[in-house]
């Protein structure tokens, strides 16, 4: 679920969320697998790049080919936004740009630049279509095999660690975009995140259905913080 696009407006509402009452809801669900939460890190926010104008409204979507991988909700996602997902290997996106067999694809900053992909599509906007989490996560056996107290340590160590490694992100990529800018690549803001919610309601649908409720219960508490911003 945490992997659906346009979910989240940025890092900021995600980890708002993440420490709040869905970190709470997934927490417990981890439990139930057999893994504790000790902090939630950040994953990337991925955005679209494109060889020749920015992406920023749906109509500039309109027919671009984009590059995706073969996850089937990014497929859904990039065709519901009315361009054409063209599914690649991650290794055969710099000559598929370069042939001009894809107008643009989407990463996150620090792939775009260690991948030379700026060389070739310069213009790279902060759509956010999709902001990921990574957790810190231990096993509940060895948990339960610390006492009280040592349980707590390892809690307050974990979410101190959460805080420091999502500053020590931002820091890198604010160094990578100030890098990038040198080199010529054009930053452009996304647009109005409404639009394109409205048309992921396809993807959302099978997460409706979900037979846990626990899926169902997050997306809502997810998409009502969405109608809140």
């Amino acid at each position: 679920m945490l992997g659906l696009p346009h979910l989240f407006h940025d890092s900021a509402q995600m980890f708002a969320l993440l420490d709040g009452k869905l970190g709470d809801l997934l927490a417990a669900e981890l439990e139930k697998s057999g893994a504790i939460l000790l902090g939630w890190y950040d994953g990337g926010t991925r955005n679209f790049y494109h060889r020749s104008k920015p992406l920023r409204a749906l109509p500039d979507f309109a027919g671009v080919r984009l590059r995706v991988g073969s996850t089937r909700a990014h497929i859904e996602m990039v065709d519901a936004m009315g361009a054409k997902a063209v599914p690649l290997a991650f290794k055969d996106v710099y000559r598929a740009l370069e042939e001009g067999k894809v107008d643009g694809a989407e990463n996150n900053l620090p792939s775009y630049e260690s991948t030379g992909h700026y060389k070739l599509a310069s213009h790279y906007t902060f759509t956010q279509h999709l902001v990921s989490p990574e957790m810190l996560v231990m096993s509940r056996r060895t948990w339960s095999e610390l006492s009280p107290a040592e349980q707590a340590q390892l809690l307050q160590a974990g979410r101190k660690s959460a805080l420091f490694m999502r500053d020590q992100w931002n820091r890198r990529l604010r160094e990578i975009q100030s890098r990038l800018e040198k080199q010529g690549v054009k930053f452009h803001a996304g647009a109005d995140y409404g639009p394109f919610v409205r048309r992921m309601k396809g993807v959302y649908d099978p997460l409706w259905a979900a037979k846990d409720p626990a899926s169902v219960q997050a997306l809502h508490i997810i998409l009502n913080a969405m109608a809140g911003r």
